[in-house]
């Protein structure tokens, strides 16, 4: 598929934006850096599944929620919080969320059955979804093969569970997230072997078993493009100016990695048909820093790198 170099018009339409990868692609330095991108234009809910790591990002504590920015509202969703929300918000029924939810044996046969745990997840999720239609819901979500499995959960109960409450529950959920045209799905990997799997392998399962086309790939970590004769002619001249040694095995280690991407890539784009954005590898910022120069980037069209290496 084509790489662009500007993040897709209809990309923040929607309401939901479900991100997604391998872990350690930066999967969630890309979700705080899209919401903060969007919050230029609307109010954004920003919902971590994972660790409390989010609020870091923005230079604020951990917390149960709060503003991170100007126009982000953050939440880490747990359970807990999942069941609180089916059980008094959906069911508006709090004398059932504590004599049933909150009753220890439930909460362990809900663990005990992650496709129900999924589902609660899920209808919180849905529910953010449905009652903020001029907001934007980022989830930092869980990794590929996880996160296929949650996103699975209403299809999974639709065709097991008899006639009742949870089939109701699951085709509400299927509505909200995949049918009304609500949801975009991201996608982030870097130029390896196994995440590029990966993001294949969710590609297809996500289009062929939940009808969920993949809006963008993000390629992160990208290094640029090849080192042509002026390139190396600087990097020759840093390298002595900072008293390196094995000038030529260290440029060699360039263009062999360089190589890697490339081919990477190539393997990338044969496999998922989507519009790859490609975010370059960004030296000496972390954390605060590092989000908001990729939302910067994001907000700024053709910074990015259109090819690897030729």
């Amino acid at each position: 598929m084509m790489i662009v170099n500007s993040l897709p018009e209809d990309l923040l339409a929607g309401r939901l934006l479900l991100v997604s990868g391998k872990g350690g692609v930066g999967k969630s330095t890309l979700a705080a850096a899209l919401a903060l991108r969007a919050a230029r234009e609307k109010p954004v809910r920003l919902v971590e599944l994972g660790a409390e790591t989010l609020p870091r990002m923005f230079g604020a504590p951990a917390a149960c929620g709060g503003q991170l920015a100007p126009g982000v509202e953050w939440q880490k969703l747990s359970l807990e919080r999942a069941l609180e929300t089916y059980g008094i918000i959906k069911l508006r029924l709090r004398l059932v969320y504590n004599a049933v939810f909150e009753h220890r044996l439930v909460k362990k046969f809900l663990q005990a059955m992650p496709v129900l745990a999924d589902l609660m997840m899920l209808g919180h999720i849905a529910y953010l979804v449905e009652q903020q239609p001029h907001a934007l819901v980022v989830v930092d979500g869980r990794a590929t093969g996880s996160m296929r499995q949650m996103l699975e959960a209403p299809q999974a109960v639709l065709e097991a569970a008899p006639p009742g409450p949870l089939r109701e529950a699951a085709s509400w959920i299927q509505q909200v997230l995949f049918e009304r045209g609500w949801s975009r799905l991201v996608l982030a990997v870097t130029l390896e072997e196994l995440p590029v799997n990966e993001a294949v392998e969710l590609y297809h399962a996500f289009r062929d078993r939940l009808n969920l086309a993949t809006s963008l790939v993000t390629v992160n970590r990208v290094w640029g493009e090849a080192l042509g004769p002026d390139l190396e002619q600087r990097c020759r001249k840093a390298l002595q100016e900072a008293g390196a040694v094995h000038l030529d095995h260290a440029l060699a280690m360039v263009q062999a990695r360089l190589r890697i991407q490339q081919r990477h890539l190539e393997r990338l784009q044969a496999g998922v048909p989507a519009p790859l954005l490609l975010l370059p590898e960004v030296i000496g910022a972390s954390g605060q820093r590092l989000v908001q120069e990729l939302a910067q980037a994001l907000a700024a069209p053709g910074v990015f790198p259109r090819r690897v290496a030729s």
